[in-house]
């Protein structure tokens, strides 16, 4: 009988723990220093991360520019241990500038040196006492506040740190910019040392594994020890921390077997594919702790594709799916309405009138009888793709400023801004360099002579850019491709040796002194032609296929089916190169097209729907869209560099 008793009042106690389990988070984001450190993007890290952990059941704290000086972050660690019970699960999300000390005395860091949080009120880098401040939270202090949390949350508990911030790095030129206030020079060797992990947790991989006792530790910080994080330009072009915009876009993706690890490759793709798309440097977020246990526990709330929504003037409803899943202003969308009586339902059309990049707004065609909670289930008719602009900043005391500044403004799609740029023209020496934003970097430079190509070869470079981000997602068109670098013989027909794929910050390279091999399966459920677009580091656009050695009906892919295609010829320039596999029931004709950059040799149009939109895109027509079951459309970037670096 008191067996049975123990047994009644153990359940009991294990089903108290799960129901009233809270979930807290807390974010600390401090974009707005003192004089002496850059701004950042950290008010978009706030709504990236409010926005993510609402939708989750999270109650959240915040602690914003001067209200997180060092002892309300302390005092807001030590109030979340407190508040902690068995089984809660807490998030903590860093958004800020980062730093090495020297390790205090005593310590135990192989490199000697402390990773550092940088709080609102900490000292300037070559102040007196910047070293051993104790206004800095130093990993150390970090790892302790962990472990008091993780003992306070139990074995069935969890506690995700989350860190947008990086040690050290070179100055920028670019508008995006370091988390870090640690600047060296590049050859500098400290920021060369091969690293394990990000160096923001001072616990060993056995302390970090989850005893009987205390509960799951995992982090997810933006870069490894030794690389820069760059800030991104998120969904809305605001500079943002690639971590929180990545967590916020991942858990749209998240089931109820999700693990850490599977979780962080979701994050991983978001941050990679931005990186790219921006062309800044691409750091490697890390994922440290027990990755392999589930996401938080399992206690998700889930994607639900049936929604209960209120009708609003019985024609439009807000749902919880926004641009970063195509639902743009001017998509056309089906939606299956479910009776009151569960009885049946109804299938109307409808259109997106507003959106966020996690919200949307839905006008229905046609008013239904009823104004209250309704049951809905929506997707993609005709996804709308947002028209594509070249932000531009001219920076300093530019020669002829006046007259490239009107040169700019009539370029289709050019917008001449101060900050959150795509590109920045500066001075070089007598002439001009068109450089990338992220990170300042010169890609072009004009003479004085030349100074009126300037606004065509900013638009060269936007039509590329504008193609490299362009995306649409047709689940039954669906495509994996793969790069390996091999020699071939003299004929260039059948491959004598493979080398190995070599990977770099995420992306494999091929060098100049290489061929290759293209392997394309086709994943989804429609047979369709492919047709690759080559998007090359100086803008130029190319079409390897279809070509003479593989003609059109050699792209002709079946689901399941996988082919490969000799590449012969690996060539500069060197840099990032980006194939955009364009998929379709019928093959598109894009020579021509390329060829002219969209510019209109006669008054038809095209028939084929690819066609259609890339001649709209190119030409930055305000109307472009397509039907989600007409096309798809996949991205793959590779870096090209020379035989020996």
């Amino acid at each position: 009988m008191m067996l049975t008793r123990s047994l009644f009042l153990l359940v009991n106690l294990l089903i108290a723990q799960v129901t009233t389990a809270a979930k807290h988070g807390l974010l600390i984001e401090i974009g707005q220093y003192p004089a002496g450190r850059d701004a950042l993007g950290t008010e978009r890290d706030s709504y990236w991360m409010t926005q993510a952990l609402t939708r989750q059941g999270f109650s959240t704290r915040l602690l914003a520019n001067r209200d997180a000086r060092a002892r309300a972050i302390r005092s807001a660690l030590d109030s979340l241990t407190r508040r902690c019970r068995p089984g809660d699960k807490v998030v903590i999300h860093y958004g800020g500038h980062g730093t090495q000390l020297p390790d205090q005395p005593n310590g135990d860091e192989n490199d000697r040196l402390d990773e550092a949080l940088v709080p609102y009120d900490a000292p300037l880098p070559g102040t007196a006492g910047y070293a051993t401040s104790p206004l800095f939270i130093r990993d150390d202090e970090l790892s302790i506040y962990l472990n008091r949390l993780r003992q306070a949350v139990g074995s069935t508990g969890h506690v995700l740190l989350l860190v947008d911030a990086c040690h050290s790095g070179t100055l920028s030129r670019g508008q995006g910019r370091l988390r870090t206030d640690n600047y060296r020079l590049a050859s500098s060797p400290e920021s060369l040392q091969d690293s394990v992990g990000s160096g923001w947790l001072d616990m060993s991989a056995g302390q970090l594994r989850t005893s009987t006792e205390t509960g799951t530790v995992v982090l997810i910080a933006g870069a490894a020890a030794n690389q820069k994080q760059y800030e991104l330009l998120d969904y809305d072009n605001r500079l943002a921390g690639p971590v929180a915009f990545g967590f916020a876009e991942a858990l749209l993706t998240v089931h109820d077997q999700s693990t850490y690890r599977t979780f962080f490759a979701q994050l991983l793709a978001v941050v990679r594919r931005e990186a790219i798309r921006q062309r800044t440097g691409v750091a490697t977020p890390t994922l440290e702790g027990d990755a392999d246990r589930r996401l938080l526990g399992g206690d998700l709330r889930l994607p639900s594709l049936l929604t209960k929504v209120k009708l609003e003037a019985q024609r439009q409803f807000r749902q919880l799916r926004g641009g970063i899943e195509g639902y743009l202003p001017g998509s056309t969308v089906t939606v299956r309405v479910m009776r009151a009586d569960g009885r049946g339902s109804d299938s109307l059309m409808g259109r997106v009138v507003a959106a966020t990049p996690l919200e949307s707004v839905v006008e229905l065609t046609e008013a239904l009888p009823v104004v209250d909670s309704i049951h809905v289930q929506t997707s993609l008719f005709r996804q709308a793709i947002r028209p594509g602009t070249a932000r531009v900043t001219l920076a300093g005391d530019l020669p002829r400023r006046a007259e490239l500044a009107d040169w700019l403004r009539a370029v289709p799609g050019v917008v001449l801004v101060q900050n959150e740029a795509d590109w920045i023209i500066r001075t070089d020496g007598e002439g001009v360099a068109l450089c990338r934003a992220g990170d300042g970097e010169a890609i072009e430079t004009i003479g004085p002579t030349q100074f009126g190509m300037l606004p065509n070869r900013v638009l060269v470079h936007a039509q590329a850019g504008w193609l490299r981000d362009l995306t649409m997602t047709n689940p039954a068109m669906q495509v994996v491709a793969h790069i390996t670098p091999v020699r071939l013989d003299t004929t260039a027909s059948r491959v004598v040796e493979t080398y190995p794929v070599v990977i770099r910050d995420g992306l494999p390279v091929l060098r100049t002194n290489q061929q290759a091999v293209l392997t394309l399966r086709n994943t989804g459920t429609l047979p369709y032609y492919v047709t690759l677009i080559d998007i090359q580091p100086d803008a130029a656009l190319h079409i390897p296929l279809p070509n003479g050695q593989y003609p059109v009906d050699s792209l002709w892919l079946r689901p399941g089916q996988q082919r490969t295609y000799l590449i012969p010829e690996v060539s500069p320039p060197i840099g990032l190169e980006v194939f955009k596999l364009l998929l379709s029931a019928q093959p598109p004709d894009l020579a021509l097209l390329l060829q002219t950059r969209a510019v209109q040799t006669d008054s038809r149009t095209p028939d084929h729907p690819l066609l259609r939109l890339l001649s709209n895109r190119l030409r930055n027509s305000p109307q472009q869209s397509i039907r989600i079951d007409e096309a798809g459309l996949a991205t793959y970037a590779l870096l090209i560099d020379t035989p020996n670096r």
